[in-house]
């Protein structure tokens, strides 16, 4: 029992001793328990220009790419369908001018379906940096030639269509070939 008094006398001289000192008043105002931290003056005093350089120029760490002469691209692709690797090819996915009596063209075996593409990007301009001279914001316009086509064309079933003309080549592949050139723009924004 007297443990106990003493312990209670010890642990009441100790919360005493931490009330006794008067607080310091801080210049911060807190609101919501201290998440919220409004300075009634600002400490530090910034020179001309400091709230237009942090909006409008925000990240200079980077030097910006003015020009790319090249750039290449390859990639694989494959002409799919509907079904497990495009073999259930509905039937509207091609339109034909007459009525016949045959199977209707499905595209073709799987292997008939992949193919390839090559992108060339020529003579790359960084209009950003020409218009705002800015590096957090890559416009990059130039002339773009696009290539694409299957590797293993399939047959068109053209025998099996009823009337052939025979002008018509039967051994003819369908081969959808691509070859295009363009304007290409890349737009990347990096806001930090």
């Amino acid at each position: 029992m007297q443990l106990r008094i003493y312990s209670i006398i010890l642990i009441c001289s100790h919360i005493s001793l931490v009330y006794a000192g008067p607080a310091v008043e801080d210049s911060v105002k807190s609101y919501m328990w201290g998440l919220i931290k409004i300075n009634p003056k600002p400490k530090i005093q910034y020179e001309p220009g400091y709230w237009k350089d942090r909006i409008i120029h925000p990240r200079e760490f980077h030097h910006p790419i003015t020009f790319t002469p090249f750039e290449l691209r390859y990639g694989l692709s494959f002409t799919g369908g509907a079904g497990d690797y495009g073999q259930n090819m509905p039937t509207s996915w091609i339109t034909y001018d007459e009525d016949f009596g045959g199977s209707h063209f499905n595209a073709g075996k799987k292997i008939a379906k992949f193919g390839h593409q090559l992108d060339i990007d020529m003579l790359k301009l960084n209009l950003s940096n020409l218009i705002l001279n800015t590096s957090w914001l890559d416009m990059n316009t130039g002339i773009n030639y696009r290539y694409s086509n299957l590797f293993f064309p399939d047959t068109i079933p053209m025998n099996q269509w009823g009337n052939i003309n025979p002008n018509w080549n039967i051994n003819r592949k369908f081969s959808p070939k691509l070859s295009e050139f363009s304007l290409s723009h890349a737009l990347i924004f990096q806001w930090f």
